[in-house]
Parts: C-alpha cells; sequence; structure tokens
C-alpha cells in the first residue's frame, strides 16, 4: 500500500504517515488522487479529518477547588453513585493530552506521577520539551488542560459531594 502511494506523489499525495498502533495511513491528498486511492482493494475507508482548534472558555475566572464539594458534572457522570458503591480510584493512573497541565495546581500537584517516578515517565511536552507539567501549549491563559485533568481525576480525590 506504501509503494502505491508513493507512486501517487506526483498525482497529489503527500505528508504519508503509516500509523503503527493501528492498521491506518494519514496522508494529505486531492481529491482526485482520494478517488484513484478509494478505489484500491487494501482501502477499507476513508475518512477527512479536520484541524484541531482549541475551543476557548467564555469569560468568568479560574476557579480554586473546594475541600468536600464537586461541580454539578461530576454529580451528572454519577461520580457520586460510584463512590458510594466503593470506587474510588485510588491507585488508577490517568493521562491527558490536553494545552498542558499545571504541574503546581493545588488539586493535582501532590497526584502526579512524576513525584514518585522519573519526570519523563510522567510528562512529555513535545512543543518546549519542559520537565514539569506546564499548562501552556497553546494559550497559558486559559487553564484548559489543568481542568480537563482535573476533571479525570476529581473522583479519585474522593471529593465528596454534600448531601442537599
Amino acid at each position: 500500500m506504501l509503494k502505491q502511494l508513493d507512486d501517487l506523489k506526483d498525482s497529489g499525495v503527500k505528508n504519508i504517515q503509516p500509523l503503527w498502533i493501528v492498521n491506518m495511513i494519514s496522508l494529505e491528498a486531492t481529491p482526485e488522487a482520494i478517488r484513484r486511492i478509494s478505489s484500491m482493494d487494501d482501502v477499507g475507508s476513508i475518512e477527512l479529518t479536520q484541524p484541531v482548534e482549541l475551543i476557548r472558555p467564555i469569560g468568568g475566572e479560574r476557579s480554586s477547588p473546594m475541600p468536600g464539594h464537586a461541580e454539578q458534572s461530576l454529580r451528572i457522570i454519577n461520580a457520586d453513585k460510584m463512590w458510594a458503591l466503593g470506587f474510588t480510584g485510588q491507585g488508577v493512573t490517568v493521562a491527558n493530552m490536553d494545552t498542558g497541565v499545571d504541574g503546581d495546581h493545588p488539586a493535582l500537584a501532590d497526584n502526579w506521577k512524576g513525584n514518585t517516578v522519573p519526570w519523563n515517565q510522567a510528562w512529555f511536552d513535545y512543543e518546549f520539551n519542559t520537565t514539569f507539567p506546564i499548562d501552556t501549549l497553546w494559550d497559558w491563559s486559559t487553564g484548559h488542560g489543568s481542568h480537563t485533568m482535573g476533571r479525570c481525576v476529581a473522583w479519585i480525590q474522593k471529593l465528596r459531594i454534600p448531601s442537599e
């Protein structure tokens, strides 16, 4: 397949990238080249991908964690019901691909895996090559990555929702 795609470089195919974890190839191509590729026997499907763009938050200030309280979104996903059943997430490791993570954030800092293993086993910054978690991949004023990581680990930290 890669040879066939390489032969189409003069016909509008470029940036051919085989993906090792799935049986897939990423590439850029003109509409005509895509028509030719779609007729190849080894092609199961073709998907158009759009550029990924950060959705910027609107208004508001950054909130601080409030011990003993959880935001409504944790109730929506029934985290409180999981806690009641004894599922705390203790010992679970989570990962996040986003704008980064503020490694000094009070709700996250004590639980960073890099506190117990070498930093390069717990953090990868392909853009700035930092060795400690930062939330600056695109725009450090949003804190988006820290926010999404906070959502991932909130139930692990056993935040308790007060009864209503």
